[in-house]
């Protein structure tokens, strides 16, 4: 399985949002039931991945185009807060809308992504 490329993010841009795995159901009397239901569930990533240099940024243009397929297919990714290799993908294939920036003779390139995988 391909591995997801190299790449600093912003850590303020960071957020994970986790699935249920619960059923709940409203009773005609009392407090509603809930059971677990499913043995794991999707988890959703956002975050911003920073390129330092449009070569850095051609280089994951090129692993999603080519080797992921535009998103379509799963690779392994290391979770930047847990260290843990997940098998994830890109939610919907994704739309890019990179930021540039130029400081100084540095261009920065920002990338909004969604990540989805399943918990263990």
């Amino acid at each position: 399985m391909a591995a997801f490329p190299t790449v600093k993010h912003h850590t303020d841009s960071f957020s994970e949002q986790r699935g249920s795995a619960l059923g709940r159901g409203e009773m005609e009397a009392g407090p509603p039931k809930q059971a677990r239901v499913k043995t794991r569930v999707m988890i959703t990533v956002t975050m911003k991945l920073a390129f330092f240099s449009k070569a850095e940024f051609t280089a994951f243009e090129t692993f999603f185009r080519d080797t992921i397929k535009e998103g379509a297919d799963w690779f392994d990714w290391t979770h930047p807060r847990t260290g843990t290799v997940h098998q994830a993908r890109f939610v919907g294939g994704q739309e890019w809308a990179p930021t540039e920036y130029k400081r100084a003779t540095l261009d920065l390139i920002d990338l909004p992504i969604t990540l989805e995988y399943w918990s263990a």
